[in-house]
C-alpha cells in the first residue's frame, strides 16, 4: 500500500509509533529529541493595556520565525486533537479558515483516561492534509487561548511535515516544542536560532578549569587516569571539585542512557579511579577507586533529565541540553588525551585490558549518543 492509499489516521499512527507514543491525547507525547522555546515569556509581566499589543505580538512573531526556519513545504498534516472540548465546531471552522489547499480530511474519536481527575474522556481527533497554513492567524488564536480568546485551542494543534516527520507543537502562549526523528534537524535549528530555545532552563553547567595528570604535569605518558579542576553549576549553586575526569566522563556518558542513583557507590565524579577491570568481552569496564567523590542522582522521565544533589539542590533539564553539556565535557577530556600523546600501557595484562576496554565503552556510548 502506498502512502496515497493510506488513511490519514494510519499515516499519523505510523509517525507516532516512531516516537514511541503510547496513546491518548497528543499532549502526552514527550520524546527525548525535542527543542523547547518559551517564546515571549520575558514579556508576560506587562500590564493589561500593553499585554495584547506586546506580549501576544512577540509570541506570534517568535513562533512564526521558528516555524519558517523549519521550512516545512508542500505536504503537511495539521492535527486538531480535541481532548476535552465537547463542542468544537467553532474551533474547527476557524482552523479550516487558516488552511491552504485542503487535500484530505479525516476525523475519528477515541477514549482516554485522565489519571489526575480519574475520569474517562471521549476525545475527537481531526486530521488535515494541506499544502500550507496561514500561520500568523492560527498562532495568534493559539496564543490567546488562555486569555479569553475567541477559540479554545490550548494544547491541541500539531503541525507535521510528512517528509521529515518533524512535529511543531505550539501548545499556548507559554511555548512550543519541536520534535524530530533526526537529531540533525534539531541541532541545525538550534544552531540557526541559538537564542530561541531553552531560554527558561540554564541551571546545569560543567566548566573545566584545568586538566592534568596525577603528578600535576601535562605530559606524563604513563598515567592512564586524567584529573582536573571543575566548576559545576546546579541552579544558583557553584560546586568546585577536582575528580578523576576520565572516569567522570564515562559515568556521565552512561547517565545519558540510564538513571544514576546517588549515594550507591560509583560516584558520578570520583576522586580517583586507579583500577579498571574489563568485562569478558573487553568492551566495558568497572572503575574502582577510593570512597571519596562528588555524587548526585540523575533520572530520566518524559524527555527531561533531573539532576538532584540533595533535597535543596535539584534542577530539571531537557534531554538535549543535558546531552550537549555531557558531550562538550567528554570532548575536552578526549582532546587532552590526544594532545598528550599515546599512553604507555602497563605490563600488567589486567590493567592494560582495563584501559583499552575503558575507551571502547567510551566510544560506543558516544556513538550511541549521537545516533539518538
Amino acid at each position: 500500500m502506498t502512502d496515497m492509499d493510506k488513511s490519514l489516521k494510519d499515516i499519523l499512527m505510523e509517525i507516532l509509533k516512531e516516537y514511541d507514543f503510547k496513546g491518548g491525547p497528543l499532549f502526552k507525547l514527550a520524546p527525548k529529541l525535542r527543542l523547547h522555546s518559551a517564546l515571549a515569556y520575558k514579556y508576560s509581566y506587562l500590564e493589561k493595556e500593553e499585554f495584547d499589543k506586546v506580549y501576544i505580538g512577540k509570541t506570534v512573531e517568535k513562533a512564526s520565525h521558528i516555524f519558517k526556519e523549519l521550512n516545512f513545504k508542500g505536504d503537511l498534516l495539521l492535527v486538531y486533537d480535541n481532548a476535552y472540548n465537547k463542542n468544537p465546531e467553532k474551533e474547527i471552522s476557524f482552523i479550516e479558515s487558516t488552511l491552504v489547499n485542503i487535500k484530505k480530511k479525516e476525523d475519528y474519536s477515541y477514549d482516554w483516561f485522565d489519571k489526575y481527575d480519574e475520569e474517562i474522556y471521549h476525545a475527537r481527533r481531526t486530521i488535515y492534509q494541506v499544502e500550507a497554513l496561514k500561520i500568523e492567524d492560527l498562532f495568534r488564536q493559539i496564543s490567546l487561548s488562555d486569555f479569553a480568546g475567541d477559540y479554545d485551542l490550548e494544547s491541541s494543534i500539531y503541525i507535521i511535515d510528512l517528509k521529515s516527520k518533524t512535529i511543531f507543537y505550539f501548545y499556548d502562549d507559554r511555548g512550543i516544542y519541536i520534535m524530530a526523528r533526526e537529531e540533525r534537524i534539531l541541532n541545525d535549528l538550534w544552531k540557526a536560532l541559538p537564542d530561541c530555545f531553552f531560554e527558561d532552563c540554564h541551571d546545569f553547567e560543567i566548566k573545566i578549569k584545568k586538566l592534568y595528570w596525577i603528578d600535576g604535569s601535562e605530559n606524563n605518558r604513563e598515567d592512564l587516569c586524567l584529573h582536573g579542576d571543575l566548576e559545576i553549576r546546579l541552579n544558583d549553586k557553584v560546586i568546585k571539585y577536582s575528580p578523576t575526569v576520565s572516569a567522570a566522563g564515562l559515568r556521565l556518558l552512561r547517565s545519558l542512557f540510564d538513571d544514576h542513583q546517588g549515594g550507591k557507590g560509583n560516584h558520578l565524579f570520583p576522586c580517583c579511579g586507579n583500577t579498571m577491570i574489563a568485562n569478558e568481552e573487553l568492551d566495558k569496564v568497572e572503575i574502582i577507586g577510593c570512597d571519596e567523590g562528588l555524587d548526585w542522582s540523575v533520572s530520566h522521565k518524559d524527555g527531561f533529565v533531573t539532576v538532584k544533589a540533595d533535597e535543596n539542590i535539584k534542577t530539571t533539564y531537557y534531554y538535549l541540553q543535558y546531552k550537549k553539556e555531557v558531550l562538550n565535557f567528554i570532548k575536552e577530556v578526549k582532546n587532552f588525551y590526544k594532545k598528550a600523546g599515546e599512553r604507555i600501557l602497563p605490563e600488567d595484562k589486567m590493567e592494560s585490558e582495563g584501559y583499552l576496554a575503558f575507551w571502547r565503552e567510551w566510544e560506543d556510548l558516544k556513538e550511541r549518543a549521537t545516533l539518538i
